[in-house]
């Protein structure tokens, strides 16, 4: 594995009355398998920079009080059970602490959930670590959920596995029927219930494509995008045609993909400017019958 230096001094260290603090800051990747502390000049180097016209004066290197300390203060995750504030110290050593919601000092009590990043100062480099808070509520809003016809949806407790109303004991409930579920789930702050309605309509897709688009590379309107949604899962086919009804672009899209996008071109070859045409056929949930949308859009050069 490749040396990194994390420390190079470039001024010799002349305070021969005291110690002299070297200090440094290196952010590790996560695929270091060691740290290896020592004068890492050539001897060539070390004379040059030490040259002395007497011989009865001399020059070396000497480590002592090393601290090599992970600037790790927080965990990952810290669960906050509601109306009891979490106390901590973050004391590194003798570093100024500091907090991304403006708290200051190493003590401090979460009180809320959310993300938050702590800072140390060194006075050569800032350190850096954060933590997401988890706040538990003693009791869990309803959950609202819509059940398009003929189709299914996941209800998913935020600590699995639970017992369903159902009698089921899952991480999770699919279900195709309307109606009330409760699950009950052990969390860190004790057993907590949630409860689903789950409603039955029609889902429909709603849609926006512009009509003109400019493949120039100019960085504005280079691509013809496409954006459906919908109230539940749906999926489709995408087709474009030209304007003799040739097919210059097909694509296979459902509601977890990215908005499907044209860039004017067919085989790796720029298509002319003119009005091309699309239709997507779609069907929202499971057994829907298919509904087709369609439309046109200028592609101007």
């Amino acid at each position: 594995q490749e040396l990194v230096v994390a420390l190079d001094t470039d001024t010799i260290q002349s305070n021969v009355a005291a110690w002299t603090t070297l200090g440094t800051c290196y952010r590790a990747t996560g695929e270091e398998d060691l740290i290896v502390i020592g004068n890492q000049k050539l001897l060539s180097e070390v004379e040059f920079d030490c040259f002395n016209e007497s011989e009865n004066n001399f020059s070396y290197t000497h480590f002592d009080d090393i601290i090599v300390a992970p600037f790790d203060l927080v965990p990952d995750t810290l669960n906050l059970c509601e109306g009891t504030p979490i106390e901590w110290d973050a004391s590194f050593y003798d570093l100024p602490i500091r907090w991304s919601d403006g708290w200051t000092g190493p003590q401090r009590e979460f009180t809320a959930g959310g993300w938050y990043q702590i800072f140390g100062d060194t006075g050569d480099c800032e350190l850096r670590d954060d933590v997401f808070v988890v706040e538990i509520p003693e009791i869990y809003p309803v959950f609202e959920q819509i059940l398009c016809s003929n189709s299914t949806v996941e209800l998913v407790v935020p600590y699995p596995p639970a017992v369903w109303s159902t009698g089921e004991e899952a991480s999770s409930l699919i279900v195709n029927q309307p109606g009330t579920y409760t699950a009950d789930f052990e969390t860190p702050c004790g057993t907590r219930q949630q409860t689903f309605t789950v409603t039955e309509q029609r889902c429909e897709l709603t849609y926006y494509v512009p009509n003109v688009f400019s493949p120039n590379r100019d960085g504005v309107n280079d691509k013809l995008e496409f954006f459906f949604r919908a109230n539940g899962d749906f999926q489709g086919e995408l087709h474009l045609f030209d304007r003799w009804g040739n097919l210059v672009y097909q694509k296979a899209v459902n509601s977890t993909d990215p908005p499907p996008s044209w860039d004017g071109r067919f085989r790796n070859r720029e298509l002319p400017a003119g009005v091309y045409l699309w239709f997507f056929r779609y069907e929202i949930g499971i057994n829907e019958t298919s509904n087709i949308i369609t439309g046109d859009a200028t592609l101007i050069r």
